[in-house]
């Protein structure tokens, strides 16, 4: 039971960590500022997750048959926290600035967006295998069957 509520909170805190990172890149942050700003916009709800298990923990460590589960969840709310806010930045940033030297900017394909891009890409209604219906015109769809009245 233990192990299933602390993945929970480990799993919710990082996932929410590395949204906040993500976000803060889109907005035109560099990597070091993103990770940075959100590891202190995230530094109080986690602790706070964290310090809410810790309470709960202390009125089940009374409880002799519970004893073993508080302790159990005290602890591993205390590590999850410092790993949180350690471990899951760090990997993010490792991961990331490896992404950005593999994938050289003179690399990246435009996207769908960018005029020239999108004009190449386009579709060609001029191609003789499609009619307008989507149908090709070698054969008629099974749907257009004059068998069917």
């Amino acid at each position: 039971i233990g192990m299933i509520a602390l993945a929970g909170i480990i799993v919710r805190n990082s996932i929410l960590l590395v949204d906040f990172i993500q976000l803060a890149e889109e907005r035109g942050r560099s990597l070091r500022e993103a990770v940075l700003e959100a590891g202190a916009v995230r530094f109080r709800p986690i602790a706070l997750t964290a310090a809410a298990v810790v309470v709960g923990g202390l009125v089940m460590v009374l409880d002799p048959i519970f004893q073993g589960l508080a302790v159990a969840l005290m602890s591993g709310a205390v590590v999850a926290t410092l790993l949180t806010m350690v471990v899951v930045p760090l990997l993010y940033w490792e991961l990331r600035q490896r992404e950005l030297v593999r994938i050289p900017l003179t690399q990246v394909t435009p996207c769908a967006t960018t005029p020239s891009f999108a004009a190449s890409q386009a579709p060609s209604f001029s191609d003789r295998s499609l009619s307008a219906t989507g149908s090709t015109r070698r054969g008629s769809s099974s749907r257009h069957s004059s068998a069917s009245t």
